[in-house]
């Protein structure tokens, strides 16, 4: 989110939800203490200013190095993403089918239940 230029913290959690289709969801309690992990490890730089609507905010801004280890988190998750589709497909049967419900639960396939896409919230550790 930081990668088209400067943005505050409501700004990129409402740019992520919108971008994913609501699917991406990132609260506040998870958002600001990362961005300020990515501040001390001087991946990103923050400076005080006014929001759309006036209020005090604080904009961020990627650093080089923080364009340098976005590119290294992006191989790396492409990686992952590649090892979990072949654990998906490793998990169905000689007809084709799921052998177990994880592959839906991995996948963010619609619950059967509600018919609505999983939510992926992210947690700060």
């Amino acid at each position: 989110m930081l990668t088209t230029g400067v943005s505050h913290g409501y700004s990129i959690a409402s740019r992520l939800k919108d971008v994913s289709d609501d699917v991406l969801q990132v609260g506040e309690s998870s958002l600001y203490p990362a961005l300020q992990r990515l501040l001390l490890k001087g991946w990103v730089t923050a400076e005080w200013g006014a929001s759309e609507n006036n209020r005090r905010a604080r904009f961020y801004t990627l650093t080089p190095a923080g364009r340098k280890q976005l590119s290294v988190e992006r191989k790396d998750f492409d990686r992952l993403v590649v090892a979990i589709h072949k654990v998906l497909n490793g998990l169905r049967g000689h007809d084709g089918n799921a052998t177990s419900d994880v592959c839906g639960t991995l996948s963010g396939e619609a619950n059967a239940k509600t018919s609505s896409p999983k939510r992926w919230h992210f947690i700060a550790p």
